[in-house]
């Protein structure tokens, strides 16, 4: 067994302690009536095949299949996690979390010097370690160490890191003094890589890369989020062309049950941590927000004549089928991440967001989006009472916030159709006043202050006091 892993003979010591020790169920306080179970769930496991009236056994381990093993691996695994924690201890290197942020969906201040140098985020057996270092030559210098031990740690246990392309790779973001001197090192060459040091192999080299796909997510440095926007966009593309014939663009479907196959089919595509999303660029945005009104307009054409189509504008599209727009789908998938972090989130986590100005103004906006979508349902004061309640519902109530969302994507999709349909009924006004010889001033004199713009001043945020009038007037 040993040679097969290339664990040298002198583990032979470890290994002993290790199975002579108590078990890792016995440890985690585990009654001894559960450990029995477990036991015996690995004992004389068989399984059968279909069209085969045989019965096969196993000689080790859970079924082939049984999501038991996830969960011992899980459990295993930490084990190990553990071990690379305390290794990286040894080193002098800060590993404890600083204090947890209090959880809010207003981002608090935060001191990145508390955090500690390596944090890990793992799901199944896929690990990511993060860490920081005050200097670009400290942070090369020291992924390359960290990722020795962790090497090691995981051969003398059995478990093999697969350094093949797309797997066990690394990500450098480096700034701050000589970090173009140590850009030049690793990235002038045709396959940038860091030697890792360890003491079980030799020649071991650790890939550097721009982009990787971690958990589907394509992780890019420098905090964009651009390759996965493409990425998301082609997935859902794909899943669209398949059926855009067949479903998305006959006419013979009826219009509701065409978006409803959209959002499960496609837009769920798009849906996939998008509430990871910080606020988007400008490029990012057009590209956003493009993809999803195409495919929007596909369902439109069905059953509006292409002619007519090129003249109607984004709003009118919206307001034809009665769906959210890109912008709301953007605000709801963050509320919903929010909620899930806020139930299980680990502390490690909400520092790392703390920190990420980008993201929490998404979340700062999409829950001005929410509470604006809802203030007309309650009287001022029960308003003002819910705004400080999010996270009472989110934690305890969690279908009365699901409520809450659901009135705010109705509210927001009839309240844009309203808009809009004023709109052009005052476009076509203007046009036909102008056919009939009226003049039409090219601007309004703001109305006088009284009770209905006192109203909007209440219940609207600052940043959309002026429009909003503009509307209500």
């Amino acid at each position: 067994i040993f040679q097969i892993f290339n664990i040298p003979p002198s583990e032979l010591e470890h290994l002993q302690h290790e199975l002579n020790d108590r078990t890792a169920l016995a440890m985690a306080g585990t009654p001894e009536r559960l450990q029995m179970i477990v036991r015996d769930y690995f004992e004389a496991t068989w399984f059968t095949v279909p069209g085969s009236s045989e019965i096969v056994g196993t000689l080790a381990g859970s079924r082939p299949g049984d999501t038991f093993a996830d969960l011992i691996f899980s459990f295993v695994f930490s084990k190990i996690l553990d071990r690379i924690t305390a290794a990286f201890s040894q080193h002098g290197w800060k590993t404890e979390s600083p204090p947890p942020p209090a959880k809010s969906q207003f981002q608090q201040s935060c001191d990145l010097k508390s955090f500690p140098d390596f944090v890990q985020l793992t799901w199944a057996d896929d690990l990511a370690v993060l860490q920081k270092q005050p200097s670009a030559k400290e942070l090369v210098d020291r992924t390359s160490l960290a990722m020795g031990v962790l090497c090691d740690i995981c051969w003398k246990h059995g478990l093999e890191p697969n350094f093949h392309p797309g797997k066990t790779e690394g990500m450098l973001h480096l700034r701050g003094a000589q970090s173009k001197a140590v850009k030049k090192d690793i990235f002038d060459q045709e396959m940038p890589e860091l030697q890792v040091p360890s003491t079980l192999r030799n020649d071991v080299r650790l890939r550097i890369v721009a982009k990787y796909k971690h958990l589907g997510y394509a992780v890019t440095t420098g905090h964009k989020v651009h390759a996965e926007i493409v990425a998301r966009i082609g997935q859902m593309r794909t899943a669209f062309t398949k059926f855009k014939k067949i479903v998305y663009g006959n006419r013979n479907i009826p219009k509701a049950k065409r978006v409803r196959i959209l959002g499960t089919h496609v837009l769920s595509i798009l849906r996939y941590n998008l509430g990871t999303w910080p606020l988007l660029q400008e490029r990012d945005w057009k590209l956003y927000n493009g993809a999803i009104m195409s495919l929007y307009r596909v369902l439109a054409r069905a059953d509006i004549p292409e002619q007519q189509m090129r003249y109607w504008s984004d709003a009118r599209v919206l307001a034809y089928l009665e769906v959210s727009s890109p912008m709301d789908i953007l605000h709801e998938a963050r509320l919903s991440y929010f909620a899930s972090m806020t139930r299980s989130g680990p502390d490690e986590l909400w520092s790392i967001c703390q920190a990420n100005t980008a993201w929490y103004q998404g979340i700062e906006a999409a829950f001005g989006w929410l509470e604006w979508n809802t203030a007309g349902y309650h009287t001022a004061l029960e308003a003002e009472y819910r705004q400080q309640q999010w996270l009472h519902l989110i934690q305890h109530e969690p279908r009365q916030w699901k409520k809450w969302i659901k009135t705010a994507r109705m509210h927001s999709v009839r309240q844009a159709a309203i808009a809009e349909h004023l709109t052009r009924w005052y476009d076509d006004f203007s046009d036909m006043a102008s056919e009939a010889g009226l003049l039409m001033p090219a601007e309004f004199e703001t109305p006088a202050r009284g009770p209905c713009r006192a109203i909007c001043m209440s219940a609207m945020p600052q940043n959309f006091q002026d429009e909003s009038w503009k509307e209500c007037a």
